[in-house]
């Protein structure tokens, strides 16, 4: 523990060090100063626990001091020493929360006394503080476990009270919608079995997003592994493209695909169960065409037909076309001219390849059409971009 003793009287700074009883109370660190301005530089620099304070002091007085302290460092405890039996100074110390007032000249008996009483009362104070910032921490890391509980248990139709609806961040409304977001055991292993860590990202970003809008809120179900569950209660017109930018959000940042799959909408919180068994039963597709997309991915150097897919799928090429344009916002040729370009841009920084093998590599076999493709796209010409890039 540290003591700062302040009196412009340097022999009454060397009596109280001399008088002072300090290894017997801990304390292992004593400073002092002339003056009140010297005080705080002093208390900002070593953060005294307990602080003796002469009131008649140039510059800053006791005083100043101890309202300055009283506001600036309020665990500090303080001790008022003066040469005046003044009721005025006692009153001000008693005001600004001192813990005793002691005349000069200093009675040794009653100054470690009074020593002893200051270390007692900020250690029990200390550890209160301690015990509260505990559980203050405890609160605050069990806070979500107990929010993604409550949530859970009104997304299965078991209601909670209705003081706690706000606490748990969720909003009353007449009609809801929920949707469903898939977090697979390869999302969850890129996190090296740090599940917690894999749902509080994934939901942070999910979070972030709704809260633009105020439209709901994001959580972990809790029973059932791989979930996330978003209950929407406004902006329903705009949530296709809230999930899409939700969507491709996460595979921005955290370079993983979680199909996300949109339940019915419902008019009563207790139906929050029927929207999400809707949105079960749709989970399935989204699956599939997140396969397809990285079908695409593997096979964009080569001149992949919608029949192809249809084939390799099972699926009728009308309904792959309309669920892949309904999920990434684009239809399939525009998606791999997208990928293939990107793949050109890296391979363009190579000063080594020519256009017609960059071309080629990609799955043009006619380099002038890559020109012109890749033109388009990005506004100029494979050499501009290679030039700029060198």
């Amino acid at each position: 523990m540290k003591v700062l003793i302040i009196d412009d009287e340097k022999h009454v700074r060397e009596g109280i060090r001399l008088l002072g009883e300090w290894e017997q109370n801990g304390i292992t660190e004593i400073y002092e100063g002339g003056n009140g301005e010297e005080a705080i530089a002093l208390i900002q620099t070593y953060k005294p626990e307990i602080i003796f304070s002469d009131m008649k002091m140039p510059k800053m007085d006791g005083t100043r001091l101890l309202e300055w302290i009283k506001e600036n460092q309020p665990s500090a405890k303080t001790i008022v020493v003066t040469g005046f039996d003044d009721y005025h100074y006692m009153r001000k110390a008693i005001h600004s929360g001192s813990l005793d007032y002691l005349l000069k000249p200093i009675d040794p008996e009653i100054l470690n006394q009074t020593l002893e009483k200051a270390v007692s009362e900020w250690k029990k104070e200390e550890a209160d503080r301690k015990q509260k910032e505990s559980s203050a921490q405890i609160i605050n890391e069990m806070k979500p476990v107990y929010q993604d509980r409550q949530l859970t248990q009104l997304l299965y139709g078991d209601m909670v009270r209705k003081d706690l609806y706000e606490e748990i961040g969720f909003f009353r409304a007449e009609n809801y919608l929920t949707a469903l977001v898939s977090v697979s055991d390869k999302i969850l292993g890129e996190f090296s079995d740090e599940l917690d860590l894999a749902y509080f990202t994934i939901l942070n970003i999910i979070n972030e997003i709704i809260k633009e809008q105020k439209c709901g809120i994001g959580f972990r179900n809790t029973s059932t592994s791989g979930e996330i569950v978003i209950i929407f209660w406004s902006e329903f017109t705009q949530i296709e493209k809230i999930s899409m930018q939700i969507y491709q959000t996460i595979k921005k940042l955290l370079g993983v695909s979680c199909p996300i799959a949109i339940g019915k909408m419902v008019d009563d919180i207790s139906k929050l169960k029927e929207s999400y068994q809707h949105a079960i039963s749709g989970q399935t597709d989204p699956k599939i065409i997140y396969e397809i997309e990285k079908y695409l991915l593997a096979n964009f150097n080569r001149d992949v037909k919608l029949q192809e897919i249809s084939t390799h799928f099972y699926l009728s090429r009308e309904y792959i076309s309309r669920k892949f344009k309904q999920e990434f916002n684009v239809n399939i040729s525009d998606y791999i001219v997208n990928i293939r370009i990107s793949k050109a841009k890296s391979l363009l920084k190579n000063s080594q390849l020519k256009i017609y093998e960059v071309a080629n590599m990609i799955g043009y076999q006619d380099d002038k059409y890559f020109r012109k493709v890749f033109k388009k796209v990005e506004g100029i010409t494979p050499n501009e971009y290679r030039a700029l890039h060198a």
